[in-house]
């Protein structure tokens, strides 16, 4: 939950993600926290497969940032101003989000040679009945031109750890970076922040998230003296799905989080949930209140393609 990917894309898309494979290594404690002074670098933040074999699906996403000539949002006219894939493996885990920020040669949008601005890429593992997802940032390739090779530009690293597979049931993560070495993935890489998700609601889903980039005055991260930087909030509609996500980047004059005089910005409102689009919103409309139907839209981001490892159904539930 760093500012440097709390954009609409990363902030909606690093919540889609689910954990499967079975390995080892492990930052959980035997308690069943996370262990937030060591780590093993292999599955925190070390060599990753940069290149991953998509063997399940991709969901690909353009993201529209204005109306087009006729001045209606979400009709035909409308021209792209990026994109998101997602790519998944044949278990539905998350192994790949790429970025777009133009059309390639071809002069269309949501095709292969797109141009791509960023990218992360997930690792998954399963130990005692928790989940450990790894992702790495990479900001451009490297001296080569090429993406997926060693040279990439990596910027950031965290692991998150979840309950279950579910996509809204992380508890904790933790975020890297490079140490005195200067290298990513070795063994002196300091913690540089601590995300807490919790409030859950009846069906097990995290309301209200935490992200903090200092330990506090203990200068043990995971504590509660560590001072909150941010903080995200989601609501979810009458079947369980995501409706409605917003930043808080502030406490009011009640210097409170999570109450109702919050400073907020951004938000984004799934009409159905994120699986199937989104739209960005700028702030409260004229009822007042943000996450209503009224919310003055900035972009609006929509599903392209029919995935072939599962359907939309209903309110964009996943069916395989």
């Amino acid at each position: 939950m760093r500012m440097t990917r709390l954009h609409l894309g990363a902030a909606a898309c690093a919540l889609l993600f689910a954990a499967c494979a079975d390995q080892p290594r492990t930052l959980l404690t035997s308690d069943g926290g996370v262990d937030l002074t060591t780590h093993d670098p292999d599955l925190a933040h070390g060599a990753a497969d940069l290149a991953p074999e998509l063997t399940g699906c991709a969901y690909t996403y353009l993201t529209y940032d204005q109306p087009g000539p006729d001045g209606v949002w979400g009709t035909a006219d409308d021209l792209p101003a990026g994109g998101i894939v997602l790519e998944f493996d044949d278990t539905l885990n998350l192994v790949r989000e790429r970025f777009l920020s133009g059309a390639g040669p071809d002069q269309a949008w949501g095709t292969t040679d797109d141009l791509e601005s960023q990218r992360y890429v997930w690792t998954h593992a399963t130990v005692g009945g928790k989940y450990e997802s790894t992702f790495r940032g990479y900001f451009g390739f490297g001296d080569d031109g090429l993406w997926g090779t060693s040279d990439d530009q990596q910027t950031s690293s965290a692991t998150r750890v979840s309950d279950d597979k579910r996509m809204y049931s992380p508890t904790e993560q933790v975020d890297y970076a490079p140490g005195p070495d200067g290298k990513w993935g070795t063994a002196d890489d300091p913690v540089i922040g601590h995300d807490h998700y919790g409030q859950p609601n009846a069906d097990g889903n995290w309301t209200w998230a935490t992200a903090s980039t200092s330990p506090g005055p203990d200068q043990a991260w995971g504590t509660a003296d560590d001072p909150i930087s941010f903080g995200h909030e989601i609501r979810y509609g009458a079947t369980g799905e995501a409706r409605v996500h917003l930043v808080h980047t502030g406490t009011g004059p009640d210097h409170l989080w999570n109450t109702a005089d919050d400073v907020i910005n951004p938000g984004w409102i799934s009409e159905c949930s994120i699986w199937s689009g989104w739209r960005m919103v700028s702030g409260p409309g004229a009822d007042g209140l943000w996450g209503t139907d009224d919310d003055p839209v900035t972009s609006v981001t929509r599903l392209q393609n029919a995935p072939s490892c599962g359907a939309l159904a209903g309110c964009g539930v996943v069916v395989l």
